[in-house]
């Protein structure tokens, strides 16, 4: 469990249940150090329930996409580095999910376009791409991915690439859907297209 959901969790339950037994479901410690957002305590009930809400809200949106994609994500080919999932979420906020593989003719020739897309459209800071990977093999996978300057799903987890391509209803590759991070919302499954008309991303989210 995530930092971000603890603290939510805490905030929800903390008006119906004593601090001992909601720190005793989160394994012990204060979840209110867990994050500097929210360094003290409300003490109004405006203000509680205010909180309340915004937890409320913020746990929907990061277990939303937990869900979706799991825990933690792969930062770098043939490397460990893993990146909170719940990091992705936000009001405004988008996630491309880029299924695809290195066998594939079409997603060599695409995957580029995408690079050149995600680098000038990063410094907005509203898009985060995760590979999906379709590769036959970890080398394979572990080759494609090292060209790519975003996230992907662990290749290991093979059920959740299965998931994810039924959930979305992938019928062939490349593929590039558009979620809302707020909200796991499908924007448009026809992103490949998009990004091949609007390179500059200046339509986007093309909802």
């Amino acid at each position: 469990m995530t930092k971000e959901i603890q603290y939510a969790l805490y905030v929800i339950l903390g008006g119906y249940l004593s601090d001992r037994y909601v720190c005793r479901l989160t394994k012990g410690g204060d979840p209110r150090q867990n994050t500097a957002r929210h360094s003290t305590t409300p003490k109004t009930e405006k203000e509680q329930d205010a909180l309340c809400v915004s937890s409320v809200s913020c746990l929907i949106t990061i277990m939303a996409l937990v869900e979706l994609l799991g825990e933690s994500l792969q930062k770098k080919a043939k490397d460990d580095e893993k990146l909170p999932t719940s990091s992705l979420a936000g009001e405004g906020r988008f996630v491309g999910l880029y299924f695809s593989a290195h066998w594939c003719p079409p997603c060599r020739l695409f995957t580029p376009e995408l690079v050149n897309f995600y680098n000038d459209f990063k410094a907005k800071g509203t898009l985060e791409i995760v590979f999906v990977s379709s590769d036959a093999d970890q080398g394979s996978f572990d080759g494609y991915f090292g060209s790519m300057p975003w996230l992907a799903v662990p290749y290991s987890d093979r059920q959740r690439k299965a998931e994810l391509t039924r959930t979305f209803d992938v019928k062939g590759i490349p593929t590039l859907v558009i979620l809302k991070a707020d909200t796991a919302e499908v924007v448009t499954k026809r992103g490949r297209d998009r990004v091949m008309k609007d390179p500059t991303g200046q339509d986007f989210p093309w909802g």
